[in-house]
């Protein structure tokens, strides 16, 4: 018959201790990376969705801010014509007569 050694009690312990260090290192780093992956996962979520949102907000804005440079766009024009098709009136003794045609007018000469 082979004895195998006793193992004191404080032999016992520190076994003991030992094995739930290591149970508490290993939960700890399963955790830590558990962790970490969803980080992750988070991550790439915001990501994702900033980049949908971006491509959905430029998919939008752009149909918009064309159709305000065609409303400027045409507005500037339509400034253009008038100013080009403006009569000018002058009041004259009451009456809105043509700028052309009063300067067509005979005038008096103040010397």
């Amino acid at each position: 018959m082979i004895r195998q050694p006793m193992t004191t009690g404080l032999e016992a312990v520190n076994n003991d201790v030992m094995s739930i260090h290591n149970y508490l290192i290993n939960t700890f780093n399963e955790k830590k990376e558990m962790l970490t992956e969803c980080v992750t996962v988070f991550k790439e979520g915001l990501t994702g969705a900033f980049h949908f949102t971006t491509s959905c907000v430029s998919s939008i804005i752009l149909p918009i801010n064309n159709f305000l440079k065609d409303l400027d766009q045409m507005e500037e024009e339509f400034k253009q014509e008038h100013i080009r098709n403006e009569k000018n009136y002058i009041c004259l003794e009451g009456q809105m007569i043509l700028r052309n045609d009063v300067l067509s007018m005979p005038m008096e000469e103040n010397y």
